[in-house]
């Protein structure tokens, strides 16, 4: 982990959950060496205090471990969000979301996700890259992805894994994916025009000009790795983006955190916006952003855990513009 690449607050939070956990193990090492070798108790109130808070600690750390190992990685979440837009002028559009397979030889969720979302119907689906952390998973990507390409038309972006760790490894032949790195393509789905564009990472200089060509009254669709994209969307005079051309921009990258604290949320995101959006959905002026959790988990050294960030697909339901008594 390169600490250089982290947040001022994110060095905090790891600063303080790694002290806080060697603490706990230390002062557990201590307690059982005291308890078990030497035959020592505690002989004040405050110390049977405190070796019963690090004996409780210390259970809960393991209990949350085991969790965070083997049940919730296999927990996948079914997120459903509302957009409305006068653009969609016939019935309504449902778009499947998801990101961050980050596939190995082990098979997880692979393939339990071509059905969850063929339960949702989709009219379109799209994948905002990391495809691999190895490239013996390569098979269990493809067949997945191949599945989920016969559910509906699907749209993927590469995402920084894919162009800088897999360079040279071909994702989507023969998988019926439709690659979207610096185009635009158009989808009808029942009289309903939505624009999808795409850049993959590291030709986010694209992206204006790709944007710049877009149709007033097409639903825009841009799909990009990292939320961090949405800065790139501003423009002078529209800081705002209160006149941007992008509809719905959609990332994932962070992973949710994958490792969170209640009511704080992520750990680190390895974002550029840091924890400003770090999981789930924004409204940035006209721009609805939502930043998808994903399915695998970070590669490398890395252990392969997921804690208060399930894994996500996330179904939106794009219908006209909101009644008259919603607004």
């Amino acid at each position: 982990m390169n600490l250089t690449r982290l947040s001022p607050q994110e060095i905090a939070g790891t600063l303080l959950v790694s002290s806080s956990l060697a603490y706990i193990l230390a002062s557990t090492l201590l307690l059982a060496f005291k308890r078990l070798v030497l035959k020592e108790k505690s002989t004040t109130s405050f110390s049977r205090s405190h070796d019963i808070f690090i004996s409780i600690a210390a259970i809960a750390c393991i209990i949350c471990l085991l969790y965070g190992l083997f049940i919730e990685p296999y927990q996948l979440d079914v997120t459903h969000t509302k957009l409305f837009s006068p653009k969609i002028t016939t019935g309504s559009v449902r778009v499947a979301l998801i990101s961050d397979l980050h596939t190995e030889r082990t098979i997880r969720l692979e393939e339990q996700l071509p059905a969850v979302i063929a339960a949702e119907k989709p009219d379109i689906v799209v994948f905002t890259g990391d495809a691999l952390n190895e490239k013996q998973g390569l098979d269990v990507f493809q067949k997945c992805m191949t599945a989920i390409a016969k559910l509906a038309p699907t749209y993927a972006v590469d995402g920084n894994h894919d162009v800088r760790q897999f360079p040279n490894v071909k994702l989507y032949p023969g998988t019926g994916v439709i690659q979207l790195n610096c185009k635009t393509i158009e989808q009808n789905v029942r009289g309903n025009i939505i624009s999808l564009t795409g850049a993959p990472v590291d030709k986010e200089g694209s992206i204006k000009g790709l944007i710049a060509a877009l149709k007033d009254n097409t639903y825009n669709i841009l799909l990009h790795h990292f939320p961090a994209t949405i800065l790139l969307l501003k423009t002078p005079g529209d800081e705002q983006l209160n006149h941007s051309k992008i509809d719905l921009l959609c990332a994932g990258h962070t992973h949710g955190g994958q490792i969170c604290l209640p009511f704080y949320g992520a750990i680190i995101t390895h974002s550029g916006t840091s924890k400003k959006y770090e999981s789930g959905f924004y409204q940035v002026g006209k721009v609805a952003l939502y930043v998808n959790r994903g399915i695998g988990m970070d590669g490398g050294m890395s252990p392969r855990i997921r804690f208060l960030a399930k894994p996500e697909v996330t179904i939106f339901d794009i219908t006209a513009d909101k009644p008259a008594e919603e607004k």
